[in-house]
């Protein structure tokens, strides 16, 4: 998906349980949720991220680490957390977050 997208609009930790997502988006975190409330091993998740004040902006995977929160799995994450401007001409994800 590209930033710009509508789908791609940031997902705040407060709307994983408020039933708020589109039908599509839910699918998508419903067949993860399943797969790693499954998993006879913890959940590996490398996910990269960028500093935006006292906040994190997770930049890829917001989907398997909602899953894996909402199945409540046994995880491992591995976060690359970048900082740098908060300014969407250094990071087009950033417009969204300026837009908030």
């Amino acid at each position: 998906m590209e930033y710009s997208w509508r789908e791609t609009t940031p997902v705040r930790d407060t709307e994983l349980t408020a039933g708020t997502w589109s039908a599509d988006r839910r699918h998508r975190v419903k067949h993860f949720e399943k797969e790693f409330a499954e998993a006879c091993t913890p959940v590996l998740l490398a996910l990269p991220g960028y500093a935006v004040g006292t906040d994190t902006l997770i930049l890829d995977g917001t989907h398997r680490a909602a899953a894996a929160f909402l199945a409540k799995a046994d995880m491992r994450l591995l976060l690359f957390i970048l900082r740098g401007p908060t300014r969407h001409e250094i990071l087009p994800d950033l417009a969204h977050y300026e837009a908030s």
